[in-house]
């Protein structure tokens, strides 16, 4: 019963620290990489849907009955007298056998509208269906304009993770399953174009290299989101929590994204002008131009792509200071020079350093 005691016993023997929030009767410890959660068997209430909880001290049984699902809303003894017997008062045991999320009572979306994302990332996550009941619950929650996912940060956050998982497509078939109505955000079912585009940006996801990140939500979101204004794009990324900055260089993204395209397919295209084109491109409308290439079976015009990108990785044959040394050059003059050496490298017009050098003399008299 002593949860703090536990989770404090626990964080000594690994030589870690526990993290309390004293609100909701939760304790969190790290250890090595993965991070484990202590709570006492609570109960919570809600002022209004979508608010923060109240928590009070409740039994097991009555903890277990408040849960978001059944099939986690069962409990294991660890007492030695009883270990291993599993406590199971909402059927989750059947549940799971019959791979289905069903919600532990009929006014748990009411209460907390973001537990439909919970559901369709569960649901997702497990490959599992979500009960009949459920799904109509869901859709009167939503109908009812309780899931507002630009102003609930709580549902925001579960948005976003949804957005940047490695079940993107399965979460924006299920989340469209059940009418897309997230107040403030114009969503409806992809056509298949579209949606191979969120599968394969759903491929970068997964790739080692791809550390998780909070950018990762915003490509998907956009896609789904289609050629909107400019302006709505902004307004909903702003309220999203990016910068005004950030926001901006995202607004067009869908013309953008075109024309680098066309760039890329043009007969008269340079790994220089492909590369100042791409270096203005925001990092997520970078990877929604990758992922369409993928879709599109664009191999030639990637494949260009990954060369212009292993071009501009090479170091630059000369220095500010070369420059300086063979002409006494200073401020803008040297900025356009390197700018050009930089041009003339990426085309393969300049190969050497000796080239560069020479290219240079030829400039400074």
């Amino acid at each position: 019963k002593d949860v703090s005691g536990v989770a404090a016993a626990v964080a000594r023997t690994f030589g870690t620290q526990v993290i309390s929030y004293g609100r909701f009767m939760t304790h969190k410890v790290h250890i090595g990489d993965r991070e484990y959660d202590f709570a006492g068997a609570r109960l919570e209430y809600y002022d209004f849907p979508g608010s923060l909880p109240t928590v009070a001290p409740a039994s097991l049984m009555k903890d277990l009955l408040r849960r978001d699902f059944t099939i986690n809303a069962m409990a294991m003894s660890l007492a030695e007298q009883d270990f291993g017997t599993v406590i199971d008062v909402t059927g989750g045991l059947a549940d799971l056998a019959a791979r289905i999320v069903r919600i532990t009572y009929p006014d748990s979306f009411i209460e907390d509208p973001a537990r439909i994302l919970r559901a369709v990332a569960t649901q997702a996550r497990l490959g599992f269906a979500l009960e009949s009941g459920t799904s109509a619950k869901a859709r009167e929650a939503l109908e009812l304009g309780l899931l507002n996912v630009r102003r609930n940060k709580r549902a925001q956050d579960e948005f976003k993770e949804m957005l940047a998982g490695t079940t993107l497509v399965a979460c924006v078939d299920g989340l469209s399953s059940l009418g897309c109505h997230l107040i403030g955000l114009p969503l409806t079912s992809p056509r298949s174009p579209r949606r191979r585009l969120l599968a394969e940006l759903e491929k970068s996801h997964t790739l080692p290299l791809l550390k998780p990140d909070t950018g990762f939500w915003i490509d998907p979101l956009l896609v789904w989101l289609g050629p909107l204004l400019p302006e709505t794009v902004q307004n909903i990324l702003k309220d999203f929590g990016l910068s005004d900055r950030a926001a901006s260089a995202c607004r067009s993204w869908h013309h953008r994204e075109q024309e680098a395209r066309r760039s890329l397919r043009s007969r008269t295209r340079t790994p220089s002008g492909i590369s100042d084109r791409i270096e203005q491109l925001p990092a997520p409308v970078l990877r929604i131009l990758k992922a369409h290439l993928d879709s599109m079976g664009l191999s030639d015009e990637r494949f260009y792509l990954d060369h212009v990108f292993e071009l501009s990785r090479q170091p630059l044959l000369l220095s500010g200071r070369d420059i300086l040394d063979i002409g006494g050059r200073t401020g803008p003059q040297i900025g356009s020079l390197l700018a050009e050496v930089r041009r003339l490298q990426l085309d393969g017009v300049l190969r050497s350093r000796d080239q560069a050098l020479a290219y240079i003399r030829t400039r400074a008299r």
